[in-house]
């Protein structure tokens, strides 16, 4: 199977059906892959995401609950869940991301990760 990645031009994940929290939770992760590293590097981790001045910091629109709640609905669905998934994910050359007729890339999707996580929003 690695084999089969590696020499994959694109390899499609399908995150199953669109719901109510998709839009959203793909506007969110989209606001959240932009932010540059030397934006949130001086971040306070202990900021909450749901106070209005770390957005103001990082420039991008302010997310609230209901985004957040969408976020957590998408990452925590079953794909991602399933050890044997990284594998797609870590030896393809491009990923698109699928949920309903929703796509995102990859790197939009692990930068946005990598933010969360990063500042320690991925309680």
């Amino acid at each position: 199977m690695d084999r089969i990645y590696r020499q994959a031009q694109l390899v499609i994940i399908w995150l199953g059906p669109a719901d109510t929290y998709t839009s959203d939770a793909f506007n969110a992760i989209c606001s959240l892959a932009n932010i540059s590293g030397g934006k949130f590097e001086n971040l306070n981790l202990l900021s909450d995401m749901l106070d209005f001045k770390p957005y103001k910091t990082l420039g991008i629109p302010y997310l609230p609950k209901s985004m957040w709640r969408a976020v957590h609905a998408i990452f925590h669905r079953p794909w991602f869940g399933r050890a044997w998934t990284v594998q797609k994910y870590a030896l393809a050359r491009e990923v698109t991301f699928y949920c309903g007729s929703w796509g995102v890339h990859g790197g939009i999707l692990y930068n946005a990760m990598r933010f969360i996580h990063s500042v320690g929003w991925s309680y």
